[in-house]
């Protein structure tokens, strides 16, 4: 599954500097509204404290202390107050960006090793149909027939075990998206969720600096088929 994990410096700096319980986050995830709005101000916040939360971190790490913390803690305030937001606010949407930005990235994760599978599926269908058209051949040797029949055996032993594995792993993945949704208490708001689907490229490129390349089934069957 190809899941972005929201692990970075930015977060490693809110750690360090303390997120307490009245600045953290509720179980439910209220409070401020994940909107197209809030998604530009935390992005712009977030890209501040990237800048900074390198040399601040190695500060705190060094044993410069609470001067090192103090100055951290105000750089990332600093960075709110200049997108808009609260620190508190901030703390907010992080989180709940996060959570709905990693279930959003594991849903599209499973839909695009889906439309592969099916691709391959295709493919392989497309390549014993091509093998069936070859044993009409009247003129065939036997040996011949007999290689093609086996290939043939093969590739329908081979899809099979395919969807045999996707539907099991498919299972688990699905399970493990839920426990995430149930462990963190949260249940994902269709507007929130739906404005962050909207911005998941601009939130990638701020998590990762790059946004991955993301492919279709057509894209996939082109594959297959060698064209690309």
């Amino acid at each position: 599954m190809r899941m972005l994990c929201h692990t970075s410096l930015c977060a490693a700096l809110l750690l360090v500097l303390g997120c307490g319980s009245d600045a953290g986050v509720s179980k439910e995830l209220g409070g401020t509204a994940v909107t197209d709005e809030n998604i530009a101000k935390y992005l712009a916040a977030y890209k501040k404290m990237k800048e900074t939360a390198s040399g601040t971190l190695a500060k705190v790490s060094s044993g410069a202390g609470i001067e090192a913390g103090q100055e951290g803690f105000d750089s990332v305030e600093g960075a709110c107050k200049e997108s808009g937001l609260s620190y508190r606010e901030f703390t907010m949407l992080n989180a709940k960006i996060g959570a709905i930005f990693s279930i959003v990235q594991g849903k599209s994760g499973m839909s695009e090793l889906s439309d592969m599978k099916d691709a391959g599926m295709n493919a392989a269908q497309a390549g014993i149909v091509q093998m069936e058209e070859q044993l009409k051949n009247p003129d065939l040797p036997a040996e011949a027939k007999q290689q093609i029949l086996a290939s043939i055996a093969e590739i329908k032993a081979s899809t099979q075990k395919v969807e045999m594995d996707w539907a099991s792993n498919k299972a688990w993945a699905d399970f493990v998206l839920s426990g995430f949704e149930k462990l963190t208490g949260f249940v994902v708001n269709p507007a929130e969720a739906a404005a962050v689907k909207r911005n998941e490229t601009a939130i990638v490129e701020a998590y990762a600096g790059t946004q991955p390349p993301r492919h279709s089934k057509a894209d996939f069957e082109k594959m297959f088929k060698g064209e690309m």
